[in-house]
Order: C-alpha cells, then structure tokens, then sequence
C-alpha cells in the first residue's frame, strides 16, 4: 500500500539505503526467507552482509557489529533501523497450546489415579476371599498400564512445549541484546539515531519479553 502511495503521488522518499545487514537462520538456499541481494537493494556487496546462523551464534554477532561499526565510520548515516521478528510457529497461540495441554495432564492424571484405585479394590476384594473374574482383573490392570502411559505422555507434551518456548525465548532475548550493542555503536560514532521494529510475541505479563 506504502509503495502504491508514493508512486501515484510521485513524491520519492527523503530516505535511501545506505547498508544492509541480516541474520538469518533459514538456509541459503532457501526461497522464501532468503535475504535480498546487494542488487536488488541498490547496494553494492561491500556495504551487504547476509549471514545465514543463529543470532546466539557468537561468531554471527560479532562480524554484524563489525560491520555495523564499519558502516558508522565516517558514513554519515541519518540513522540505523533494526528489524526484528520471534519464532512465530513457537509464540503462536502459546499460552492456548499450553493450558490444553496442561489440561489434558491433569485428566490423565486423574484417569490413572481412578484406575489404580478401582484395581486395589478389586485386589482387595479377592484378597478378602471374593470372586474375582480373571478377565475383570486383566482388564483393570490392563487400564492402569493405558492410562499411566498417556499420562506420560502428556506429562512429556507439557514439558517439550515449554522447552520450545524456553528456547523461543532465548532468541528473543539475544536479539534484544543484539539490538543493545547496535545502539552502544551508534552512540559512539555521533548518537546516530537507532531505532527497533518488531512484533510483540506476548500480551500475558509473564511472558512479554519485547516489552522489557
């Protein structure tokens, strides 16, 4: 819609691209989140870095501010923008997927604890001499085994979300201490302007990690 804005009024931006930076996590041959070409940015390669790691990855970090404090040095940037995006498939409906599966914990939980008690009155009853079919016994057992196994199981599906949210979170957190050393180097080369632009993973309290 921008685009379409300024093409029909004609007025171009005040604004050009000086230098471009990224760090993706997709591979490089990957097409749909491959960085733009220097090209295409109207760059040439020496002012376009394109580093496909992780954004822990010390080694990633360090040649970014590098080039960053590169592209500071007597360039006479009007500002520097950073952009930023969290894992989506891991914040999506986050708390949603949790609570459902903390859920399904607590009903095999109680399920379990049901069929233990209904196989120790059975063991009771025949303990105390009463008649007890063999094929009511097996099945009550049988139950026990079932339902401690799916209880497991959504003890494991609880578990392995929040590790994935944990490790969602480390992202985040690093990139916003990425974006920390981006605006120490553009303080020391003349408070150059830096700005952040991203989403808000997060709307609970706990867990609003771009709003800190």
């Amino acid at each position: 819609m921008a685009r379409h804005c300024l093409q029909h009024q004609q007025q171009p931006s005040p604004y050009s691209l000086a230098a471009y930076a990224a760090i993706e996590m997709q591979q490089p041959d990957g097409k749909k989140f491959r960085a733009p070409e220097p090209q295409a940015l109207g760059l040439t390669p020496e002012h376009h870095l394109s580093l496909h790691a992780r954004v822990q990855d010390p080694a990633a970090r360090t040649a970014l501010i590098d080039f960053v404090r590169h592209e500071l040095q007597g360039s006479g940037l009007d500002g520097v923008v950073v952009f930023g995006g969290p894992p989506c498939t891991k914040y999506s409906n986050a708390d949603k997927q949790f609570w459902i599966r903390k859920e399904r914990l607590e009903q095999t939980q109680v399920a379990h604890a049901d069929a233990q008690t209904q196989l120790q009155q059975l063991l009771q009853t025949q303990a105390d001499g009463g008649a007890v079919p063999a094929g009511q016994l097996a099945r009550a057992r049988g139950l026990v085994v079932s339902t401690e196994e799916a209880y497991a199981a959504a003890a494991a599906a609880v578990a392995n979300h929040e590790l994935d949210v944990q490790a969602a979170d480390e992202i985040v957190s690093s990139f916003l201490t990425l974006f920390q050393e981006i605006q120490r180097e553009c303080k020391k080369a003349g408070n150059v302007p830096c700005h952040l632009v991203m989403e808000n993973p997060y709307s609970s309290a706990d867990r609003a990690l771009w709003n800190r």
